[in-house]
């Protein structure tokens, strides 16, 4: 996973003996990001949130290795899959809070994410993330900018989130300690020539 050692330190690093990681991935879909978070040695368990179920018994039957399984007796408004080291939960990500989900999380996950809400969102968004990281805990933040000066950049989603976005959403939280721009990346093959949509990767270290 690209940068997923910013994100967990011993990620790729067979020969540590840390505490395992938990670990956050909102808005998740069918991501393949689940599977390899709970299949590392370095993770204690991948908790994964989607309002489509579709999406979710279809990730569930293309990774059969993990067991996921409804549970039974379920006793707030989310459906919940769980398998070895990983638990899906299909309901409205802006309910959630750490009683939902069993605790907090080490690190948070968030590629594309905050891309597929409406902007008028992001306030709520990125407050039900601080309910949910623990003190000290990262966040890998991948997001699109569109740089065409037109009214195209506020199309989606994917919506545009540039660099000013982010840092105004989080640098002036209390909980934020830093907001790190790792990398800026052209868009390939999603996007013409000149079109200027690229990815931009964080990290976003909490106090």
């Amino acid at each position: 996973m690209r940068y997923g050692d910013r994100l967990i330190s011993t990620l790729h690093d067979s020969d540590a003996c840390p505490t395992p990681a938990r670990v956050f991935v909102p808005l998740c879909g069918k991501t393949v990001d689940l599977a390899f978070f709970a299949k590392a040695d370095a993770v204690s368990e991948v908790v994964g949130v989607d309002g489509v179920r579709k999406a979710l018994e279809e990730f569930a039957q293309e990774h059969t290795d993990l067991k996921l399984a409804p549970l039974e007796d379920q006793t707030d408004e989310y459906e919940r899959l769980v398998g070895e080291k990983i638990a899906l939960l299909k309901g409205d990500f802006f309910h959630l809070d750490e009683k939902v989900t069993n605790g907090r999380f080490d690190a948070i996950f968030d590629r594309a994410s905050i891309v597929a809400i409406d902007p008028s969102l992001r306030e709520e968004y990125v407050n039900v993330l601080s309910r949910l990281i623990q003190p000290g805990g990262r966040i890998l933040l991948v997001v699109i900018e569109r740089k065409t000066g037109t009214d195209f950049d506020m199309q989606g989603p994917p919506f545009s989130v540039p660099e000013t976005e982010v840092r105004r959403l989080y640098e002036n939280q209390s909980w934020v300690e830093s907001v790190t721009l790792i990398e800026e990346e052209g868009e390939k093959g999603r996007n013409t020539p000149g079109s200027g949509m690229n990815s931009l990767y964080f990290i976003i270290q909490t106090k």
